[in-house]
């Protein structure tokens, strides 16, 4: 059996800020949409279906991975916009998710959604307008010349503007900011208007191929050379009516000298492939990176962000991996994302040999690693427990499995302190999970810690859901003593509804049974003396078969129920035979104890016998003690009752 250092690694740093409330959030929410693919993947993989309909489930697994990449990148999204908190922490915690949420887009685009030609440009176009959002700005410009938007040219951040939104592809928005300058119906500002105004769109000209897309741009880029080359772009003062042209143009050292307005050599990679080449593939897009003309504008400023995205470009899958690891400092991130591109199919490498295993071995290790994050989080409490259990569900393949984690952290929480709901959900999941060994030691551990604390009810309840055949008898026992010190009718009130819990352990059948006996004993409701006599009757038939049943009553608290017949012979309940089974009951009951009591002066007189002996054989003769001169007359008075039935008998 593997010992608990090689199943988990002792060592493991979990991410403490798990607990917080933004982390928890996400977490809950990456898991519905996770546990709800994994579900729909299985039921898929379970299904026998002919070639062709298993074909149309691929692809529609495909979809639904897209579609739960999806959700994930709007949980995301969701979650950054419900952080309103300014404090550290919180910051901290938001510039994290823009940081996964910038990288989740682009692996969506890339890895997920493989966007085709044409398609890939407008899609990372998009990413790069949600990743770096100008309306605020264009709203602050706005809002600054409320009072006289014929100054709205004159700010210093209106050409910046106009140029952001044209390198993003916003043209509506450039156009739209270049209508309030006063310049705008000379003829350069016609001329570069007009390019903005008809460049082709490829989402809005579907209907073209490929070829006649690119004709249509080449023809609509010539012409915004030409007016490059003619018009006169030196009446507007600053030139940047001018870098708008030659941004239209794709002119590679404009783009470069725009270094301060992309800020990031994949901004300025897009927006160049936007102008250049709109309907580049993955592998025109890696020839682009591998010119190293962006990467060498920006030398010196990158940094471990940087090099994950251009892995990314690269489709370098286990790089990728690697680096968000390194880059976000857990695998929260990565264990999804190689979720969905192994059940989609795209979990591709690099290395040849075994490529399935390999898949299966990186999609689960990094399950396995964020499922242990989670454990090592928050063992105690077990908030994210059960999240984790699902994912480490998932984990079959590789050693060791998800279920011999499970039952590895789950034998290190701490019981001791643990709440009682906690450890109810505790003991749920590893009955469930089929754990069952540990789900009796956890009932067993919480059982015994509940009577300690005095908590009869919760003792019992516990001592059911294992059956725990022993100790149920001892407690019966405890609760019996206890009952008999105080009086308190509630502990016997604890077996009312658990008659057919119990059955399992005889003390409790017994302590199920004196309660009946004694309600029936000490009603007092009962107003008409022929019911209450019948009453009596059945208490005293219920206590005779209690007395006369092997094991049911404890032997040391027979003197004591006997002694409770008393009540009985007095009201003349008992029949003739009833009377002889109670005089065998208490002559086998002071044959029992003359027994014990020889035994145990006879341990304590031999030398040879060591305390345990003698302690063992006192402990078994111990009796309820009860007045003798009490149970003296107790005797007496069913001699009396045995004489006076002869007497009826003769008669």
């Amino acid at each position: 059996m593997e010992s608990q250092s090689q199943i988990i690694d002792t060592n493991f740093q979990a991410p403490v800020y798990f607990n917080k409330k933004y982390w928890r959030r996400l977490i809950c929410q990456l898991r519905e949409v996770f546990s709800d693919l994994v579900k729909t993947a299985e039921s898929n993989h379970n299904d026998e279906l002919m070639s062709r309909e298993k074909m149309n489930e691929e692809t529609n697994l495909i979809e639904l991975c897209q579609i739960a990449s999806e959700k994930c990148v709007n949980v995301l999204d969701k979650e950054i916009k419900l952080i309103t908190d300014e404090s550290e922490e919180a910051q901290n915690t938001k510039e994290s998710f823009k940081l996964t949420l910038m990288v989740w887009k682009l692996c969506q685009i890339v890895f997920i959604k493989s966007s085709p030609a044409g398609v890939l440009l407008t899609d990372l176009q998009d990413w790069y307008r949600s990743t770096n959002n100008i309306d605020s700005m264009v709203q602050d410009l706005f809002s600054a010349n409320a009072k006289n938007m014929a100054n709205i040219s004159k700010d210093e951040n209106y050409w910046f503007a106009v140029l952001m939104a044209v390198a993003q592809g916003r043209i509506d928005t450039a156009r739209h900011l270049m209508s309030f300058h006063p310049l705008k119906n000379s003829s350069p500002f016609k001329a570069v208007d007009e390019q903005l105004r008809s460049i082709p769109n490829f989402a809005f000209l579907t209907h073209l191929s490929l070829f006649e897309f690119k004709a249509k741009w080449e023809y609509w880029q010539k012409k915004c050379i030409q007016v490059l080359t003619t018009e006169d772009f030196s009446i507007e003062e600053t030139g940047s009516l001018e870098v708008i042209c030659k941004i239209l143009c794709a002119d590679e050292r404009t783009f470069i000298q725009l270094k301060p307005l992309f800020n990031n050599w994949y901004y300025m990679l897009i927006a160049y492939a936007a102008y250049s080449n709109p309907t580049l593939n993955i592998s025109e897009l890696h020839q682009l990176i591998d010119s190293g003309t962006f990467l060498k504008a920006f030398e010196g400023d990158l940094d471990a962000f940087d090099l994950t995205i251009k892995s990314i470009f690269d489709f370098e899958i286990e790089i990728v991996i690697r680096e968000c690891v390194q880059l976000f400092g857990n695998h929260l991130f990565t264990s999804h994302l190689l979720e969905l591109l192994y059940l989609s199919g795209k979990l591709e490498f690099n290395k040849k040999p075994s490529i399935e295993e390999q898949q299966e071995f990186m999609h689960e290790r990094h399950v396995n690693e964020y499922a242990q994050e989670l454990l090592e989080c928050d063992a105690s409490s077990l908030s994210l427990f059960q999240i984790a259990c699902d994912y480490l569900l998932t984990c079959k393949s590789i050693e060791p499995k998800g279920i011999q984690v499970i039952e590895t952290y789950m034998q290190r929480i701490p019981l001791t302190d643990i709440s009682e709901l906690n450890a109810r959900r505790l003991f749920v999941m590893a009955y469930q999970l089929g754990l069952h060994d540990l789900a009796f030691s956890i009932g067993r551990v919480l059982q015994v810690r509940s009577l300690k604390r005095g908590l009869f009810g919760d003792a019992l309840a516990w001592n059911c859901r294992i059956k725990d055949a022993c100790f149920g008898n001892f407690l019966a026992e405890k609760i019996f003593d206890r009952f008999l010190a105080t009086q308190d009718t509630n502990l016997l009130d604890l077996t009312e509804s658990l008659a057919s819990e119990i059955l399992f352990a005889d003390k409790l059948i017994f302590l199920n049974k004196y309660r009946e006996f004694y309600l029936l004993l000490n009603n007092k409701s009962t107003t008409s003396d022929v019911a209450r006599k019948q009453e009596l009757k059945r208490a005293a038939s219920l206590i005779l078969q209690m007395l006369e049943t092997p094991k049911l009553v404890p032997y040391r608290h027979r003197k004591k129920i006997l002694f409770d017949l008393r009540t009985l012979v007095l009201a003349n309940a008992l029949s003739e035979d009833q009377l002889f089974t109670i005089l065998r009951q208490i002559q086998n009951c002071d044959n029992r104890e003359n027994f014990f009591n020889k035994l145990t002066v006879e341990a304590e007189s031999n030398d040879d016998q060591n305390d345990d002996v003698v302690e063992m054989v006192s402990s078994s003769s111990q009796l309820e003690e009860i007045d003798q001169k009490k149970w003296a007359e107790f005797l007496g008075e069913i001699s009396k009752k045995i004489a006076e039935s002869f007497l009826i008998a003769e008669q």
